[in-house]
């Protein structure tokens, strides 16, 4: 028998999950950019301070997803238009966390090279592609792979 407590954060957490499928359920209207490239904006003002999430589906037969290093480009950090135009990128994005000093703190690889190494945060995941194919894994289904070599 669950406590009052256990039962609480039991029903709250069915009740966030509810809310969460009926949110992202709403049919929503995918736009085209470009061949392979569509678009989406969610607004939903309890999702974040600023209330929107900005979805694209990429075709990797069409485009190729890379990284960009602000020190590549002699500066500590970059805003993600920035780099958009400094790159000729179709698309850029704020793709981790920072230190307040901008440092990354999260794994990167890059032409098979580690550029960042993998913070330890147990909920944190781990986003790759291999074969034209985007996956995410959590960190321990990582260190069974061989990412680098991918």
């Amino acid at each position: 028998m669950l406590g009052e407590s256990a039962l609480t954060r039991h029903i709250v957490l069915i009740i966030g999950m509810l809310w969460t499928c009926c949110c992202f359920s709403q049919a929503q209207e995918w736009k085209t950019i470009a061949p392979g490239l569509d678009y989406i904006r969610i607004h939903k003002p309890s999702i974040s301070t600023y209330g929107r999430i900005h979805a694209f589906k990429v075709s990797l037969d069409t485009y190729k997803l890379g990284l960009a290093f602000a020190e590549d480009y002699n500066h500590d950090a970059l805003s993600a238009t920035k780099f958009a135009s400094r790159t000729d990128s179709l698309i850029a994005i704020n793709g981790g966390f920072f230190s307040p000093d901008f440092e990354p703190l999260g794994l990167r690889i890059e032409q098979s090279q580690q550029r960042n190494p993998l913070k330890k945060t147990s909920w944190w995941g781990v986003f790759y592609i291999k074969g034209k194919q985007a996956n995410v894994v959590s960190q321990r289904q990582y260190h069974s792979l061989s990412l680098i070599h991918i």
